[in-house]
Parts: structure tokens; sequence; C-alpha cells
């Protein structure tokens, strides 16, 4: 029975080939940036001390909110470093190239193909 160890191993197999096929989400990597230095401000309530209402209206709420304004966080939080304003929650290099490297990408969210 030279092929029953295979057959054993077989279901094994089929779960680690399923598993190759699914997609991670995009957004994962840029959720926690976004939740750590632009939510306090940018949530529709904001948390931060010095606001009532989110700045200029913009919201981040969602990650289809996050990709509808790509552009303008890519100027002001990944080119000029404008944002987060006076850079109060201590945004690293890395963090905004990350954000910028997803908006590159297109600023894809959910499991997008």
């Amino acid at each position: 029975m030279a092929g029953s160890g295979v057959m054993r191993f077989a279901p094994f197999a089929l779960l680690l080939l399923a598993g190759c096929g699914q997609k991670t989400d995009p957004y994962a990597a840029v959720a926690p940036i976004i939740a750590k230095h632009c939510v306090a401000c940018h949530g529709s309530r904001p948390t931060h001390p010095g606001f009532d209402a989110p700045p200029v209206g913009v919201v981040f709420d969602s990650p289809a909110d996050v990709r509808k304004h790509a552009a303008r966080i890519k100027v002001l939080a990944v080119t000029t470093d404008v944002m987060p304003l006076g850079n109060e929650t201590g945004m690293t290099r890395a963090e905004r190239d990350a954000l910028g490297r997803w908006i590159d990408a297109g600023a894809p969210i959910g499991r997008e193909p």
C-alpha cells in the first residue's frame, strides 16, 4: 500500500491549497494608521477635544470614506506632512509611506479583485 500514506495527507493538502486563493483585505494595512492618526478628528463624532465636528466635513468612518479622500490624504499626510496637524499623534515616515503605497495602488478596499 505505497499510496495509502499520500491519501492520508490529501485532505490537509486540499485545505492548504484552498487557503492560497484567498485575498487579504488591502485596506487592513492602513486601517490602524487611519485609526491612530486621523479618526480622533475626522470621525463623525470627533474625540479630539479641539473639534465638535470633523474638520472641513471630512469623515473617515469607513474604508470607502478614506478612499474617497485618498488624493487629499496623499497630499496632506504623505507628501507634505501637514496632517496630522502639527503631527500631534506622531505619525512616522514609515506610516506615511505605507499610506502612500496604498493610495498609489488605487486605494483598494474590501476583497476587490
